[in-house]
């Protein structure tokens, strides 16, 4: 399985998200009331920063007295703040005195709108006005949210965007927001990718960067591996050998249990030869003519073809063959990080590994330093520590942010779907979806990224120890598992 991350170098200008909005409550008399308003799921080690004053403000006006959610260490407020990390890469801008509360968030690039959830305590959620404000109801008093304003912000200036403000019944109101990945969508082969960003987390890297929210599904592999066969004469498609079956070798030799890329027989994918090249891999279809895997993570990929799809995906994103992150050729030694000057004796040095995230590329990530004459911290550079055990406030055991394991938490063998062992969509378990005789519970973790425990096993971009050259570390466990 491949998961894909990249170093925050943006290559175009950083583009940054701002949604502003407010709350206002109408007493029945002249009783003073408090509201008070949950960032669930938010940072339990969020700061304040101080006064901004280059923070945007709402346009906003509201006439309520609210109390901020104690889990970021607030209150009350008296004067604009701004809160670092409340999620990761978004920080918010608040407002409040006994007539007014605004808040501003704003994103990063990478930062993930959907992981905004605010939850009114003590009211009742009646509906949504005419004007598309969200109306609750508590003892004495109504409360208005204003649906809040989308903006993109950029060197140009501030710009409109779409987004929209989501409620519950229980209070709670989350939020749907066009995302860079959302308007670059072909050049990123519909993947989104999420911040890890460095102010979070006890352990590992302390720079910021980006891996994809969901596993790299079927849909996807089709798409590469057609246009990498329809373009075997350059880099697209090059030191990628396409037998009768579809199978896939790094060298023309095919020689088994060495050269193999991508295996049609472990995958659910399906080969035609007589298509016209360039539409050959298509969808396993059932009896309905329905396409059940396409949404499926991808299976039967090796570590050398999880490499070239990085390469691929790098030059269809539009950055370039000088962007791409790993040497290729027709040997195993010349797949390799292209810093790394000792990779086919299973070493990769804390010095190439800081010049490696340098390139704009996509790569898999990394884990401990496999460098034994470095006195580094062996997790300064694992970023899939990073992204699998933090939670918000300390380290977990499990990559969807809890200690405990249940059979509704990850597609593994002992989930209860156990009679039908397989992959399942990526995001299954969001704590809806059914299972055999229960529900899932939700498998994202703190930073919006699924499936790090089960489903299908993570290809990382290191050998399991220093000196092992000849081996590849897989992460996170499968539905086999």
């Amino acid at each position: 399985m491949i998961t894909i991350t990249q170093t925050l170098k943006p290559w175009r200008a950083p583009l940054l998200g701002l949604l502003t909005g407010m709350l206002l409550s109408t007493l029945s008399g002249a009783e003073q009331v408090s509201v008070d308003i949950d960032l669930e799921g938010a940072s339990g080690r969020a700061q304040p920063i101080g006064r901004n004053d280059t923070t945007p403000p709402s346009h906003f006006l509201a006439q309520a007295r609210t109390v901020f959610d104690h889990a970021v260490g607030i209150s009350g407020f008296n004067t604009l703040g701004t809160f670092q990390e409340v999620y990761p890469g978004i920080n918010m801008a608040c407002y409040g005195d006994e007539h007014h509360f605004e808040y501003s968030f704003l994103l990063r690039p990478g930062a993930d709108p959907s992981k905004i959830q605010m939850k009114l305590k003590g009211v009742k959620t009646e509906g949504i006005s005419d004007q598309g404000d969200i109306v609750y109801s508590g003892k004495g008093f109504e409360a208005y949210q204003h649906a809040p304003a989308f903006f993109r912000v950029d060197q140009n200036g501030t710009h409109p965007s779409a987004g929209r403000l989501a409620y519950a019944e229980d209070g709670q109101s989350s939020i749907a927001m066009e995302s860079y990945s959302d308007e670059h969508r072909d050049e990123l082969n519909n993947s989104r990718f999420n911040i890890v960003s460095a102010a979070s987390g006890h352990f590992g890297p302390n720079y910021d960067f980006f891996m994809s929210k969901y596993e790299t599904t079927n849909e996807q592999l089709i798409r590469f591996l057609n246009d990498a066969e329809a373009n075997k004469s350059n880099a697209r498609g090059e030191n990628m050998f396409f037998d009768k079956q579809g199978r896939v070798w790094l060298n023309p030799a095919m020689h088994p249990n060495r050269d193999e890329m991508f295996l049609v027989a472990s995958s659910k994918l399906q080969y035609d030869p007589d298509r016209v090249s360039g539409d050959r891999y298509h969808h396993t279809m059932d009896e309905h003519g329905r396409e059940p895997f396409a949404n499926h993570p991808a299976v039967g990929v090796s570590w050398y073809g999880s490499v070239k799809y990085c390469n691929w995906l790098t030059i269809q994103a539009g950055r370039g063959l000088h962007e791409r992150c790993y040497t290729e050729g027709t040997n195993a030694v010349d797949w390799a990080p292209v810093t790394a000057t000792n990779w086919s004796n299973g070493f990769f040095s804390a010095s190439e590994r800081e010049a490696w995230l340098e390139s704009k590329g996509f790569r898999l990530p990394m884990l401990r330093l496999q460098d034994p004459s470095s006195n580094s911290d062996t997790n300064r550079f694992n970023e899939f520590l990073k992204a699998g055990t933090w939670m918000g406030n300390t380290n977990v055991t499990f990559g969807y942010g809890r200690n405990t394991f249940t059979d509704q938490d990850a597609n593994v063998l002992a989930t209860a779907m156990a009679a039908r062992v397989n992959t399942l969509p990526v995001g299954y378990f969001d704590g809806l979806n059914p299972l055999l005789n229960s529900r899932t519970r939700p498998n994202e973790n703190y930073y919006g990224i699924h499936d790090l425990s089960g489903n299908a096993s993570e290809w990382v971009n290191d050998p399991p120890r220093a000196g092992v050259p000849d081996a590849r570390s897989a992460c996170g466990g499968s539905f086999e598992d």
